[in-house]
């Protein structure tokens, strides 16, 4: 059966071919990052507001699942199964860079008559790079399209379209590349992230998992985040950072829980929004009527008592359990300051206390690769990684947790347009490669994800992160076997896999050094 679509958007592999360059995706569930921007939904809802047939295809998912592994043959498939007019993919990620190119140089290929228009950070960040040096890309959409992109399929589907009408549009005209000024769509009361029918696969991983996206950028302005004020007014050409509002953040969750969706994914610190915010959140939660639902929140600060029985005591009103994220990045209070976190390893470890307390699983996460980290930061991380295990020890089990109990992950490259992307020197970075063209060919030519890390820094080669990421998760590993969360052969079986891991690193860079 062949649809017929006004347009079709593309969530693109993380890995092309049969590379695993992706580091820990999706909160370890893929190599290929299936998760996609949220904002595909409200897009798509929007057209079919507008009278116009939309479809979303996680073609990252379709290729993890497939036999064969060949992403040509796969969009092939899908752009003879689905006739669309225009096709939308994402470069959010810079990790999907790759991925994104080759999947709409194919599409051209198939099917030269579709337009192809990019979105998201990282496409918003590069976008006439990409138009100057790939021609099969039509277009790039700059920032939050949740309203132009209409604008621009209206434009489209008439007989002489007038591209100079679509805010936030990036396109060529003869020899020039112009850039319509971007919008800022109102979405803080009409936003719709549930409108699953849109999805052409069924999904096979996470199948009762929504994600609920609660920030259009953030008022704090971490260096590594293209969704810091700064970032986010310079990259994505929004003219404010908001919270979307509480009564419609709740609709959301009482949507998607009546929808079979009840793992519920709260992305962003509610408290962010400020007391009234709270308020009026938990207002709404409890006339909601929600019940039997799993709640994953966010803490971007440290919790106190109040808050945390605001949270206890709806979830034990209406038999729900909850689950909560933490990311202080590195156990040095110096270093944390710069994502604005100055507390004290004494004042997080009183926290994480104070939520096992309450009978809420948390998943602490720390980063290597943040600017200033040393071996000292380091183990001074894992000292206290120690100290935090053994706390969640004292009440959970490993499987309590949805995600990992406590992650030590690698920012493989910071996000394109993030000020510290952007000015690397400053923070004592040094990328090894140039541009957007430079990243994709990168990302094409990795087959481990070693061959995706981008950068060095001050204190560390590229080398030497990627030995420290190595001796990181050994000792992690080693924690989680002392407090329990591993067996003696679970903790065997991980430090040999992890082993296996390192041994195929050193035969690529063997292979290399010999070509």
């Amino acid at each position: 059966m062949v649809n017929d679509i006004d347009m079709l958007f593309v969530h693109p592999s993380a890995n092309t071919g049969n590379s695993k360059a992706t580091l820990d995706a999706d909160v370890g569930y893929t190599d290929q990052f299936i998760s996609f921007p949220t904002g595909f939904f409200s897009m798509a809802n929007n057209l079919r507001n507008s009278g116009f047939n939309a479809k979303i295809l996680n073609l990252g998912e379709r290729l993890y699942f497939s036999k064969d592994n060949n992403l040509e043959l796969l969009v092939k498939e899908f752009v003879r199964d689905n006739k669309s007019k225009i096709i939308g993919i994402d470069i959010h990620w810079m990790i999907h860079s790759a991925g994104a190119m080759k999947t709409a140089e194919f599409i051209k290929k198939y099917s030269p008559d579709t337009k192809i228009v990019l979105g998201g950070y990282t496409a918003s960040h590069f976008a006439k790079e990409i138009l100057q040096k790939y021609p099969f890309i039509d277009f790039v959409m700059k920032g939050q399209c949740d309203e132009s992109i209409v604008d621009l399929v209206k434009e489209l589907s008439g007989g002489n379209p007038n591209l100079s009408q679509v805010p936030s549009l990036i396109y060529r005209s003869n020899k020039d590349i112009l850039e319509n000024m971007p919008t800022t769509p109102n979405v803080r009361k009409n936003l719709e992230l549930t409108c699953y029918d849109f999805l052409i696969d069924k999904p096979k991983i996470n199948q009762d998992r929504a994600i609920i996206t609660m920030y259009r950028g953030c008022d704090k302005a971490c260096n590594y985040c293209t969704g810091n004020i700064k970032s986010f007014k310079d990259v994505m050409g929004a003219n404010e950072t908001y919270i979307i509002d509480a009564e419609t953040v709740v609709k959301q969750i009482k949507k998607n829980k009546e929808k079979g969706k009840d793992k519920i994914y709260l992305y962003g610190d509610i408290r962010r929004g400020g007391e009234e915010y709270v308020k009026r959140f938990f207002d709404a939660l409890g006339k909601s009527k929600i019940s039997d639902a799993h709640i994953v929140f966010e803490f971007f600060e440290l919790a106190d008592r109040t808050y945390l029985e605001m949270w206890d005591d709806w979830a034990k009103r209406n038999n729900s359990t909850l689950e909560a994220t933490h990311s202080p990045e590195s156990g040095n209070q110096q270093l944390r300051r710069q994502y604005h976190k100055g507390y004290t390893n004494e004042e997080l470890t009183e926290h994480c206390k104070l939520v096992t307390e309450f009978g809420i699983p948390q998943s602490t996460y720390f980063m290597l690769g943040i600017p200033g980290q040393t071996s000292e930061t380091i183990q001074e991380t894992l000292k206290l990684a120690d100290k935090l295990v053994g706390i969640y020890t004292e009440k959970f089990r490993k499987d309590d947790l949805r995600h990992d109990v406590l992650p030590y992950n690698f920012m493989q490259i910071p996000d394109g347009g993030s000020m510290l992307f952007q000015n690397p020197e400053k923070y004592g970075f040094e990328f090894d490669f140039n541009g957007f063209e430079g990243l994709v060919n990168k990302l094409e030519k990795a087959k481990h994800w070693t061959d995706a890390v981008g950068f060095r820094t001050n204190h560390f080669s590229k080398k030497g992160l990627i030995e420290k990421y190595y001796e990181i998760q050994r000792s992690m590993r080693t924690i989680y076997h002392k407090h329990g969360l591993f067996s003696d052969k679970e903790y065997l079986s991980e430090l040999n896999k992890l082993e296996r891991d390192r041994d195929f690193y050193k035969e690529i860079k063997n292979v290399e050094k010999n070509l």
